[in-house]
Order: structure tokens, then C-alpha cells, then sequence
């Protein structure tokens, strides 16, 4: 359970547990999995519970709509879990088709038509049906950190469907690669705005230059690196080597 909603929950003490849980006869949970967590760890013997009779396929529909990713469940991850139910959505079209076939009066069944499950774990998971196949892909031939990384949100389904398609020890490798991108651009950002926070204006080396200037300097240069940075006003930070890089063409710079 995640941590700060735990923490929310706490700090409503006995109303916490107003709300019953929702189980179904076999105690599975269907709804109310931090209550029970926060119940655990404060010791309370019982809770209150809303018993529904369903069956457990009904009760892993109501469960990843009751989840949605607000609430915790990645898309992914109500993919993951609306892909059990595929037997369950193949049997239930092959008993619709046999009970209309009965109805006809029909000696003999028909063939029975293909069924799109994919379609089905797509309306019950809320996503697309593109995303239910990306991520049987993955499921398939996704390593175990790369299939961590994507239930997490780290990566997300369209770059873990990409890199599925790869040998195992690359899918690894590019995960590693992009931690490490990720982790320097992170320090990067930390260390360009707290720079910033202790420059004050008079210790700020400044010029002036129109924009379209400045557009016709940088595009001799090819790609540079942009980082956003959170600071207040409308000015564009830019390193010393970049300005250094710029002055045989400064003709257009206006200290």
C-alpha cells in the first residue's frame, strides 16, 4: 500500500474504518485493501464488511474497477490482472452463443464465432485495446526488472512494449541506461536551481540579445542539451561554454 495514503488514512483515526470493506463470500478483498493494511498494523481484531455474492471473475472485475489508477492500480497492472479473465469472457460467449442456438431450436450449433477478449480486458481494465496487446507482449518476453519497472510507472507501456522486442540483456541494459540519464539530469536540475537561488542580480554576468538573433547563433551550433528549470521570471540561463562557443559570431550580442 502506498505509504502517504496509509498516513492519510491514519490521521482520521476511528473514521477511518466508518466504511465497511467489500469481500465476497470467500473473503476475498474487493474493496478496502488500506483499511485492512492500517487495521493490521494498529492490531484491530475485526472490521465491517459488505459480503457480495459473485463469482471470483465478477469479483476481479469489481476489484480493477474499484482500483482505478488514481487510486493505485497502474494501467498496466489492470491490464495484468484483467488478462485472467480471458478464459472467463471466452466461456461466457460460448454459453451465450449455446443458449441462443437452444432458443432457435436449433438441432445443430453453428461454428462458434472468434470472441475478442482483448477487447473485453480492455473495457474492463478502462484502456485501449492497443495497450492489452502491448502488454501481453511484454508479459511474454519482458525481463523481471523491466516488467517492475513498467507496473511502477518508471517506464511506461510504449517503451517497455519497445524494448520487449530486444534480447533480454539489452532490455536490462537500456533500464540501466536510462536510470542513469534520468538520476544525472535529476542532480543536473538540483544543482543549475540552487546555483541560481544564490546568484544574486549584480553577480549575474547578463546580456541582451533578440531572440531571432539568438536563434540564427544557436542554429550554427547543432543540438544542445535544454533543461527546464523552476525558477520565477521570463530569462534564459545559459552556460559559459555555450556564450564562449558563440563569440566568433557575437556580432549580434549587445552587452
Amino acid at each position: 500500500m502506498d505509504v502517504s495514503k496509509l498516513s492519510a488514512l491514519s490521521e482520521r483515526g476511528d473514521l477511518a474504518f466508518c466504511d465497511p470493506i467489500v469481500i465476497t463470500h470467500d473473503r476475498i478483498v474487493i474493496d478496502g485493501y488500506a483499511r485492512l493494511e492500517l487495521a493490521k498494523r494498529k492490531g484491530t481484531a475485526t472490521l465491517n464488511c459488505i459480503e457480495r455474492d459473485v463469482t471470483p471473475e465478477e469479483a476481479l472485475e469489481e476489484l480493477i474497477r474499484a482500483h482505478c489508477s488514481s487510486r493505485g492500480l497502474t494501467d498496466f497492472v489492470r491490464i495484468e490482472l484483467a488478462l485472467d479473465l480471458e478464459p472467463y469472457f471466452r466461456e461466457k460467449a460460448r454459453t451465450n452463443q449455446e443458449a441462443g442456438g437452444k432458443e432457435k431450436g436449433s438441432s445443430k450449433l453453428t461454428i462458434a464465432q472468434p470472441v475478442d477478449t482483448r477487447r473485453e480486458v480492455a473495457r474492463v481494465a478502462g484502456v485501449s485495446s492497443g495497450n492489452v496487446r502491448k502488454v501481453k507482449h511484454i508479459l511474454m518476453d519482458g525481463c523481471s526488472t523491466l516488467l517492475q519497472a513498467v507496473r511502477t510507472r518508471e517506464v511506461s507501456i510504449n517503451l517497455a512494449d519497445k524494448w520487449s522486442h530486444e534480447p533480454r540483456a539489452r532490455q536490462q541494459e537500456y533500464l540501466r541506461r536510462m536510470r542513469i540519464e534520468r538520476g544525472l539530469k535529476r542532480t543536473a536540475r538540483n544543482l543549475v536551481a540552487k546555483h541560481v537561488a544564490r546568484l544574486s542580480p549584480s553577480t549575474l554576468e547578463r546580456h541582451l540579445i533578440q531572440f531571432p538573433d539568438l536563434v540564427g547563433l544557436l542554429n550554427d551550433t547543432g543540438f544542445i542539451e535544454v533543461e527546464i528549470v523552476d525558477a520565477p521570471g521570463r530569462t534564459i540561463f545559459v552556460t559559459k561554454e555555450l556564450i564562449d562557443s558563440l563569440k566568433p559570431r557575437q556580432g549580434a550580442l549587445v552587452s
